[in-house]
């Protein structure tokens, strides 16, 4: 393994953990990153300092014994908030495989709708940390904020008739047609969210749907001076000379909720 290659590991696993400070329940999907939490636990002084620095308590690495049992829901809401906090790029995917191959539940979707609700109330999201750590309160709601900003943009296309073309290039856009497919057409959530056929469109132009049309450089506003939140991309992406490996059957799973102690 290159050095470079090893930055990357490590990077993904800090967002790892990040993901861990916002959600509930993180599977593992990544046996590269994987590997070096394994390398990390061997240490356990320097791995109870990180542990408490992005989580406040020690996160337990518990072995996934149904590895090669699909878990559509946790896939989907990790696809997300991980873009929704650092971006998607083809990086990103070579460790943890192709993003957003499952729709988000309708019903959690519709659950989060209701802005007055507490964001950590129940759900996917860590209540502990929201609790706890300021960092992660603001993280949560950011990502909630964000979530329901989406859910009124899918309303509003709905009513106009107009679906603008999914765009891996820009993650304003991209969230928004996630959570309009997972909403509107679950079944073929897939087919539409294929990244070959998003850039491909997205290079030819424009793209209609119904009885309107709209062109590939039309984006979303940018809900940040609109609506005065979002969330904040925390970290770049790191590109590498070597391959990196993933496993989207999820080798190991933690649980802020459930799988770390105090």
């Amino acid at each position: 393994m290159t050095e470079r290659e090893y930055e990357w590991r490590w990077l993904e696993l800090q967002r790892f953990y990040v993901m861990c400070a916002v959600l509930d329940r993180v599977p593992m999907f990544s046996k590269a990153v994987d590997e070096v939490w394994h390398e990390m636990l061997m240490y356990t002084r320097d791995y109870q300092a990180f542990s408490d620095k992005y989580l406040g308590r020690m996160l337990h690495h518990t072995p996934n014994p149904a590895a090669s049992v699909p878990i559509p829901g946790e896939r989907a809401w990790f696809d997300f908030v991980y873009v929704e906090l650092f971006g998607w790029s083809p990086y990103s995917e070579r460790f943890w495989g192709r993003f957003f191959r499952h729709p988000l539940p309708r019903e959690e979707l519709e659950a989060y709708r209701n802005a007055s609700d507490p964001p950590a109330q129940g759900g996917r999201f860590n209540a502990w940390t929201y609790d706890r750590l300021p960092e992660a309160r603001e993280a949560i709601q950011s990502v909630k904020e964000a979530l329901q900003y989406r859910m009124e943009r899918v309303d509003e296309e709905l009513a106009e008739n107009v679906r603008k073309p999914v765009n891996f290039k820009n993650s304003e856009v991209l969230l928004t047609s996630v959570v309009f497919f997972s909403m509107t057409d679950p079944n073929n959530f897939s087919d539409y969210l294929a990244q070959e056929k998003a850039i491909k469109k997205d290079s030819s132009g424009s793209s209609c749907s119904g009885s309107g049309c709209s062109s590939g450089s039309d984006d979303l506003r940018d809900h940040h001076s609109d609506s005065g939140h979002g969330t904040d991309h925390h970290a770049g992406s790191c590109g590498s000379d070597g391959g990196g490996s993933s496993d989207s059957g999820g080798s190991s799973c933690s649980s802020c909720g459930g799988g770390c102690s105090s």
